[in-house]
């Protein structure tokens, strides 16, 4: 009936002989069973261990991806964000002080746009000043002038543009050597240095 068996002879010491027979079915079903159970532990074994590597390398890179968005961001102008710092390992070592490094850099822009913020309204006062001791120069029919700490003028009158053959706005930034014969020059810078050195005003005729 197409049944196959499986057969073992085994002989006793009187020469007879002991025959053992089973169907082939029988005997490697629990065979088969035993591999399709092994078969199946290691694969689910297989796939836990993936779904295990997965979750790792995926928290492993969570704060690396955390920290390369906050640095883009960073660079995209937003300096309040922080990288979130969950452990101290070696990547939360890292956001730490890239934190620190952000808090820094951000108290600098923002010292900086102090200073900014001071050098402009230093620029208008300045220029304001300058404007008021022009037009107290342009009221004064004899030559009349301004000068910085270093011999050069800041301010010139009509008259005195006049005298020297430079509209008074040409003199702005420039020395008595540049507009006098040096020996002229000379005389006038050192009057200059006295005037400085002393705090006190100086009457020269010519």
């Amino acid at each position: 009936k197409g049944v196959r068996w499986v057969a073992n002879v085994s002989r006793l010491d009187n020469g007879w002989g002991i025959v053992v027979q089973q169907q082939e079915a029988e005997l490697l079903g629990a065979l088969r069973y035993f591999q399709f159970t092994s078969w199946a532990f290691s694969l689910a074994g297989i796939l836990l261990l993936l779904v295990f590597a997965a979750w790792a390398i995926r928290r492993a890179l969570n704060p690396i991806e955390a920290l390369t968005n906050t640095a883009l961001a960073i660079a995209g102008g937003d300096l309040e964000r922080v990288v979130q710092v969950e452990n101290r390992d070696e990547v939360g070592t890292l956001a730490v002080a890239f934190n620190d490094m952000t808090a820094r850099m951000r108290d600098l822009i923002l010292s900086l746009e102090r200073r900014i913020d001071q050098l402009d309204q230093t620029k208008v006062a300045l220029n304001t000043s300058l404007l008021r001791q022009t037009a107290i120069l342009d009221n004064i029919p004899d030559l009349a002038w301004l000068k910085d700490e270093k011999s050069r003028f800041i301010a010139v009158n009509e008259p005195f543009g006049q005298a020297c053959g430079f509209i008074p706005a040409e003199l702005v930034g420039k020395t008595d050597l540049d507009i006098w014969p040096e020996e002229l020059a000379q005389g006038y810078r050192k009057d200059d240095y006295e005037v400085m050195q002393s705090g006190k005003s100086k009457h020269v005729e010519e």
